[in-house]
C-alpha cells in the first residue's frame, strides 16, 4: 500500500473512534470525576453521567448544579434564592458527584441592542445587547429533560456596566439573566 493510503486508512479510523467516542457518551453514559465536566457531557454532548444520583430520590433538595454558556463554554453558574427559605443553595452546595441529581443548561438564545455601549480605559467602548436565555434542566443520570423554558435577561434599569472588561473575542457586552426568573423556574424542581 502507498504511504496515502495508509495515511488515509489511520485517519478514518481516528474519525471512526472520536465519533464512536461521542455516541458511546451519548447512549451508554459516561462517568465524571469533577463537577465542571457535567457542563461538557450533559450540556454540550447530550451526555449521561452514570456515576450521578437519580432524580428525585433520596430527601430534599435534590442536588443541582448550574452552567451558563459563556462563549461556546460552559461555567458553573450559583444561583440565589429569591425567598428565605434556602432550597437552591441547599440544593448547590457543594455536592458530590454522587449526590448530583439535576443539570440546569443555560444558553443565550436571541439578544437586542440596548442603543448603548460601556466605556473601558484606553477607549474601548462596547455595545450592550439583552439576550433572551434557554434553560433546559436534565436529569443527568438519564439525560431526560425535566424543565425546558425561557427567561429573560435582567431589565434594562438594573443592569450596570461592568468595572473591567476582558477581551475573550466577543466585542459586546451581554446583559446577565434575570436570576430571579432563574430561581423561581429552579426551585420546585429541588424541592
Amino acid at each position: 500500500m502507498s504511504r496515502l493510503r495508509v495515511l488515509l486508512v489511520l485517519f478514518v479510523i481516528a474519525a471512526i473512534g472520536i465519533g464512536g467516542m461521542f455516541v458511546w457518551k451519548r447512549v451508554f453514559g459516561t462517568t465524571v470525576d469533577r463537577r465542571v465536566e457535567l457542563g461538557g457531557i450533559v450540556c454540550d454532548v447530550g451526555g449521561k453521567v452514570t456515576n450521578t444520583a437519580d432524580y428525585r430520590s433520596g430527601p430534599s433538595p435534590h442536588g443541582l448544579v448550574v452552567f451558563l454558556d459563556k462563549d461556546s463554554t460552559y461555567s458553573e453558574k450559583p444561583v440565589k434564592d429569591t425567598g428565605s427559605e434556602g432550597p437552591l443553595r441547599a440544593a448547590q452546595r457543594d455536592k458530590q458527584i454522587a449526590d448530583i441529581q439535576l443539570v440546569a443548561c443555560v444558553d443565550r438564545d436571541s439578544e437586542q441592542a440596548l442603543g448603548r455601549s460601556c466605556d473601558f480605559d484606553g477607549g474601548t467602548s462596547l455595545p450592550v445587547y439583552r439576550p433572551r436565555y434557554h434553560v433546559r434542566v436534565y436529569e443527568s443520570k438519564t439525560h431526560r429533560k425535566v424543565s425546558d423554558q425561557f427567561i429573560d435577561a435582567q431589565s434594562e434599569a438594573e443592569f450596570t456596566c461592568p468595572t473591567l472588561y476582558f477581551d475573550e473575542g466577543e466585542r459586546k457586552i451581554q446583559v446577565d439573566p434575570d436570576y430571579p426568573a432563574l430561581a423561581a423556574l429552579l426551585t420546585p424542581l429541588v424541592r
